[in-house]
């Protein structure tokens, strides 16, 4: 094989790795940030929600508009469950539809394709060695995926173009004609906001940088998993010292973060207090690495509450059925946690319960190498 041939199949095979692995890559994203309730719980809920306002109950007492409501629901709801199933996906044989390429597979991509040979070229023979080749690659691999990436957004905005508008054309049939008129607006307002912020998604993310401090991600996840849950707005404790992630644990503690506070939000005091520690443990022999132990603890909506979530979550910390952690969503949580553990992602894995009749806590607890 040519030196030509040689250095297209390690792009090939560096692109098909960006976009397909299952931890670092788009399809981790796709898998943990969009398809497992995040989507439909960000683009459904608040929407469903508003014809319970109470303002507006005068309108549900109105036989067509309802059943004029009730249909575009569907409609709108479908388009979601559609998105998710079929197009929020890496085209394979399994998903024809899916909307984003794990090859390099048109003209624009070969051309940039192209240029990062050239770029590679370049730089070895001006640094005289491949240090930065890792760098170059994955900055290409992200300009490669900006094309499918666009065509991503100009489909959801298709999808949004058709199902996003809700009005009544027999407006002489309702009882009450501006009320109704106030209600779509603010429906109508609502979707063209939901839409927009599934389409960011399809953005190159913030945290492609790969830095940021701890505190910062943690509130950043709280404000994420909050548009998915419109009920949850917690209390947040955190002074702690800034610490700094990069790379790969940015990644993996992002993930863990996600998992912890959408638990809380699910099946915790939405209103409660979340605490935030963490600190760094040095290595007893100089041969180890420091570690970045993090908990967070969380309040329970009752006590009988508190003690249902203490068995469910110590009957699947003890358990090792962590096959389906990433496909099924429901109450796979603490799974997705141990999968990541067993992947050597996060380590030290547990959880510590404090019984109080007023006021029981959960803690979370895991831990991170760091090597820098």
């Amino acid at each position: 094989m040519n030196p030509e041939n040689s250095i297209g199949i390690a792009i090939s095979n560096s692109y098909n790795e960006f976009v397909n692995n299952k931890i670092y890559g788009i399809n981790s994203y796709l898998g943990r940030r969009i398809r497992h309730g995040t989507a439909k719980g960000t683009g459904v809920e608040e929407v469903k929600a508003l014809a319970l306002k109470t303002k507006y109950e005068s309108l549900l007492q109105d036989s067509y508009f309802t059943d004029e409501w009730e249909k575009w629901l569907e409609i709108y709801i479908s388009s979601f469950d559609e998105l998710i199933d079929e197009y929020f996906h890496i085209k394979s044989d399994k998903k024809k539809k899916g909307l984003l390429s794990p090859s390099i597979d048109n003209d624009e991509k070969y051309i940039i394709a192209n240029a990062l040979i050239n770029t590679l070229y370049k730089s070895y023979l001006k640094i005289d060695n491949v240090v930065m080749a890792p760098v170059l690659i994955t900055d290409y691999c992200w300009r490669l995926i900006d094309g499918d990436l666009a065509r991503a957004r100009q489909h959801i905005l298709k999808v949004k173009s058709s199902v996003s508008v809700f009005n009544i054309k027999e407006q002489n049939r309702l009882t009450n004609r501006r009320l109704a008129q106030i209600f779509s607006n603010e429906v109508n307002a609502l979707t063209e906001e939901k839409f927009t912020m599934v389409c960011s998604w399809f953005n190159k993310p913030s945290y492609a940088t790969q830095s940021a401090d701890i505190s910062l991600l943690f509130k950043v996840v709280v404000e994420e998993i909050k548009t998915q849950n419109p009920k949850f707005s917690p209390e947040i404790n955190d002074e702690n010292q800034i610490q700094m992630l990069t790379g790969g644990h940015y990644f993996a503690i992002y993930d863990a973060l996600t998992v912890i506070i959408k638990n809380i939000a699910e099946h915790g005091n939405n209103n409660g207090l979340i605490t935030l520690k963490y600190g760094v443990i040095q290595p007893k022999n100089n041969n180890d690495m420091k570690t970045l132990s993090i908990q967070i603890t969380s309040e329970s909506i009752s006590h009988d509450k508190y003690l249902a979530s203490k068995g469910s979550i110590k009957e699947k910390i003890c358990s090792d059925n962590i096959s389906d952690a990433n496909i099924t969503e429901g109450n796979s949580g603490i799974k997705k946690l141990k999968s990541m553990e067993f992947d050597k992602l996060i380590h030290n894995l547990k959880y510590e319960f404090q019984d109080s009749i007023i006021n029981p806590l959960i803690k979370a607890i895991f831990a991170i190498e760091l090597d820098y």
